[in-house]
This record gives C-alpha cells, structure tokens and sequence, in this order.
C-alpha cells in the first residue's frame, strides 16, 4: 500500500515539475521573441494602436456645428512604415519658485518624430505653438498649444490632454495619424540634461535668462543652461535671432546635439530608466517600445538621417483679436506632408488668415446661435410629437434654419480656399442665414416656453462659451 502512496506521489511530482518546465520555456520562448522584436523589429511593436489612444470623452459633449473640419482620410498604415510621436515640453515647473504646473499649463514646445523604421530615418516636424487651429470636438478655435486644455488639461486622466493634442496635430497634417506621446515638464528637462552630465554646445550668440548669463562660443551646458538657451526669444535678452520661428530652429539644433552625445558616448541605454525615475514625464509609450526605440536608435539612426521641417507660416494678428496666430503656408504644408510621409492632402481651409477674419466678421455668430440651438435640444429633447401645431411648426422651421447656415458655413471656408475674400456669395451667405436661424428660434423658444440667452457675440470671443466651449487664454 505504501508503494503505491510513494508512486503516486511520485507521479504527481513529475507531472507538476513537468508543468512548471513547460511554463518556463513557454516564458523564455515569449521572452525571446519579444527580445527578438525589441532588438531587431521595433517596428512590429507599433503595428497596432495603443489602447491609451481611444478617445477619452470629455465631461462635456459639444455638438458639431459643422464648422469644426473633421482629419482627412490617410493610408493606413503610412507608407514606409512610419511611426509619430508627439513630443510636447509642458510650460510649468514643480518648484514653487516658478510658474505652478497645473491644468492652466499649455505646451510651449510641440514637435513630430516621424520614425520611419524601413528607411531609418527620422523627420522632424516642429508645430508653431501659436498656429491658429480647430480642436477636434470642440466648436471653437485656439492656439495649438491649447489643445491640451480642451482636452482637460496636462493631468487629465488616461492621458486625455495629451491625446487631444495628438488629435489636434494629426488635423493639421491633414489626417496622418499621430499615436504617441511624450510630454516633458521644464523641471524635468533640467534633470534628464544634467543626468547626461550636461551638452558642449556651439552658442550661436550670447544671451540671458533669470539672471543667468551665457556667452557666445562653444561652452558645456547644464540642465539649467540648455533649458535657458530652448527658452530665450526676446530681443533685450539675446543678440541671436528672435521669435518663435527661431526658438524652435534652436530647439531642433539642441535636440540634435543632444542625440549626438546620447549616441557617441553609448548612454542610450540609460534613456528608458530615466525616463522611467524623472518627475514629470508622460507618455503612452510602454517600456519595450522605449528599450527597442531606444537600441533602434542606436543601431540605425545617423545624425545625416535626421531632417528638420517646420509647420511654418506667417505670425499675424487681426484688428479684433489681441494675439499673434501663426496661419501655416497652405502650398508648403501640402510639399511637407508629401516629403515626409509621401502622400498628398487637401489644402486645409480651417487655419488661414483669411478665415479668421471670416469668422470675425460672420462666423462666430453663426457658431454662437447653432451652439444655443444645441443647447437648447440637449437641455429640453423638444419631441414635436406633443406640441401643438404651431409650436411643432416653429421647431421644422428651426431645424431647417440650422441645416442651411451649417452648409453654408461648410462652403464658406472651402470657397476661401479657391477665392480668399470675404466679399464672395459663398463668404457672405452665412450672415443672412445666421438671422434666419436666430428669428426661427426666437419664435420657437417663445411658443416653447424657454428662455432663451444672449444672442450676441461679446467682442472678446474666446471667452464665449457658445464658440470656444472650453475657455483658455492665448498666452
């Protein structure tokens, strides 16, 4: 009987030690592929969308009023096995001697790696932080730089902010897709430089920035100073060249350099942990697209196939609105996009001069009463099946309005882009119609019982929450 208990036993301590051998070379087998994958296939770690890049709802819906433009349709994937990401630099800081990082916060630096994984090269594309743009699933128009404040902010959960400004970035590339993040707080580009043990850098000129001061030639740059140097861009702190335009030429140089030293002295290896330890760095990268982004890099990228572009156009402001836009060169955007991804896009009639002033002088009032009609229909679910015959009258008279100043609008900012005028049928048919809807509505909301709001656009119009539904400034 004994000799049967031992055999049993010993049976089943073979088959669990059996169990655990399969489990563990199944667990190697998984590791080494995905070894395999990191080291020799980055490019398979993208193929998919990362979960993080749903679209998070915000806590409040807007509907469309047919004036925010929706991304044009691009190949999937891109040709040449191209993969973006969005790097983002936060203008805010945890000391409590500077400007508080909060949901205030915009991103002051906004730049595209397109990683092309077949060529090995990489293209980057910096964005204006003043380019004038809609936000996806907003009614309104902002400063690219915004578009994280729509979304709800830099510490939105899931990394909705973040998300919106990808969102808003692929529009302006006329639908390309833009999957990934990585938002670096001021701060914590201090800390990543310094860890590097700082950049010998070519200063162009000298400059100051908090009381520091820096000379024109070649000097080692820590944290501090590099961040200073990305920083500077008025003329009483610099003899270099100023604006934004220059900021960012300064910016891709420094990246550059930066990448240079990470590569020559091999401490790329070092790039996952420390973006992993540093305060304040977001991303919906996980950690085995770091480690094979980070040995691709290494092992494939030269600094000659590394290219610079720029979203690029003039800085203006109109008569009404206080602050300067960036208007993207329509004709260059269209050249960029196709160098870089080789594919053509549609010219983009939401982000020119002329537009703005379109929507100065007719727009946002039409934007202003279709968002009140919105409103209305999300608050009351007005059913014409109860109402009586005038009122149920007044309501297909309402809807109809709105449907006509919707295409209208909709044709008004393509027919800018064949003919830039505002003195054109098409640029003035939506003043009329805007009349048409508010008179509509009036009537309804009066047999309806409602009470309506202001039906005026105040001469501040980004703070009107009927146009720019999350309000921000534009600083």
């Amino acid at each position: 009987m004994e000799q049967k208990e031992r055999k049993k036993r010993l049976k089943r301590r073979t088959i669990i030690w059996l169990v655990v051998l399969a489990a563990v070379l199944v667990a190697a087998a998984v590791i080494a592929v995905q070894a395999n994958r990191i080291l020799n296939q980055p490019a398979e770690l993208f193929a998919t969308q990362p979960p993080a890049t749903t679209a998070v709802p915000l806590a409040v819906e807007t509907a469309d009023v047919g004036l925010t433009p929706e991304p044009e349709p691009t190949p999937e994937p891109l040709p040449g096995g191209i993969v973006n990401f969005l790097v983002l630099g936060v203008d805010g800081y945890s000391d409590s001697k500077f400007k508080q990082y909060s949901e205030d916060n915009h991103t002051d630096t906004m730049l595209v790696a397109a990683v092309n994984f077949d060529k090995n090269t990489v293209d980057l594309i910096s964005i204006p932080r003043d380019t004038f743009t809609s936000v996806p699933g907003s009614t309104g128009y902002y400063k690219v730089n915004a578009a994280v404040n729509v979304g709800g902010g830099p510490d939105a959960a899931n990394g909705a902010g973040y998300l919106k400004s990808c969102e808003t970035v692929s529009r302006l590339l006329g639908g390309v897709p833009v999957d990934y993040y990585l938002a670096l707080r001021f701060d914590t580009v201090v800390d990543l430089v310094d860890a590097l043990g700082g950049i010998d850098y070519e200063v162009e000129g000298w400059f100051k920035e908090g009381g520091r001061e820096y000379k024109k030639g070649m000097q080692h740059l820590n944290g501090q100073g590099v961040l200073d140097y990305l920083r500077v861009r008025k003329a009483s702190r610099t003899n270099m060249p100023v604006g934004d335009a220059n900021r960012v030429e300064r910016q891709k140089r420094m990246l550059i350099a930066i990448y240079q030293k990470v590569k020559e002295q091999n401490l790329i290896s070092m790039i996952p942990t420390l973006l992993g330890t540093l305060d304040g760095v977001q991303t919906n990268v996980n950690a085995s697209q770091i480690l094979a982004l980070a040995n691709y890099a290494m092992s494939s990228v030269d600094r000659e196939n590394i290219r610079m572009h720029a979203l690029s156009g003039p800085s203006r402001r109109s008569e009404y609105t206080p602050w300067n836009f960036v208007f993207p060169d329509p004709e260059k955007r269209i050249e960029l996009i196709r160098s870089v991804y080789g594919v053509t896009v549609q010219p983009d009639p939401y982000s020119s001069y002329v537009y703005l002033l379109w929507l100065e002088m007719y727009g946002f009032k039409a934007i202003h009463t279709m968002s009140v009609v919105d409103e209305l229909m999300e608050k009351e679910a007005p059913d014409p099946a109860v109402m009586n015959e005038e009122a149920a009258a007044a309501f297909a008279q309402m809807q109809q309005a709105y449907a006509e100043l919707s295409t209208a609008c909709q044709a008004a900012a393509l027919g800018l882009v064949e003919k830039p005028q505002l003195s054109t049928d098409s640029s003035r048919a939506p003043h009329a119609l805007t009349s048409k809807l508010q008179k509509a509505l009036k009537a309804f909301a009066k047999l309806y019982g409602y009470e309506l709001p202001s039906l005026s656009v105040p001469d501040a119009w980004w703070t009107d929450t009927y146009i720019n539904d999350v309000t921000v400034d534009f600083r």
